[in-house]
């Protein structure tokens, strides 16, 4: 896939500002997340339940995804090595995790108890406080996976 990308002058763009070892990056193919979204995607659909939790979990999976291809996008077609502006990544992240959340305590009704890892305390929160955990774990691990790409 690797020479498809590079074919096509998928490459990253890079910063004049920031340390010199990324400047070997340039050219570095990029929108490589679609075949991981597309093959996490079959895996769940041929081997996971086929219900509104996966359903759900496969949205929200798209929906980051999609801000990712975005972002890509623009750095690559548009050159603006700085891609979607970073204001408007974190909003369309929080209306992803809003939708995530909205969607728990709503018509998936999982509830609002959060166990505690290495333990067997469940907290019950309330829908306020689930809502915002819900956004702020998932902003943070969206960024987390952003920041290791």
């Amino acid at each position: 896939m690797l020479p498809l990308l590079r074919r096509l002058r998928l490459g990253q763009t890079v910063r004049d500002v920031g340390p010199q070892s990324h400047l070997q990056k340039s050219g570095t193919p990029t929108m490589g997340g679609v075949l991981f979204l597309l093959a996490a995607t079959v895996a769940t659909l041929a081997f996971g339940p086929r219900d509104d939790l996966a359903w759900t979990a496969i949205g929200f999976t798209w929906a980051n995804g999609l801000i990712g291809l975005a972002d890509d996008y623009i750095k690559v077609r548009m050159h603006r090595p700085l891609g979607v502006r970073a204001r408007t990544k974190l909003a369309l992240g929080i209306l992803a995790g809003l939708g995530l959340a909205l969607l728990a305590i709503g018509p998936l009704d999982v509830g609002t108890a959060v166990r505690v890892p290495f333990s067997a305390h469940l907290w019950h929160l309330g829908a306020g406080e689930f809502v915002l955990l819900v956004v702020i774990v998932s902003i943070a691990t969206t960024n987390a996976v952003n920041l290791t790409d």
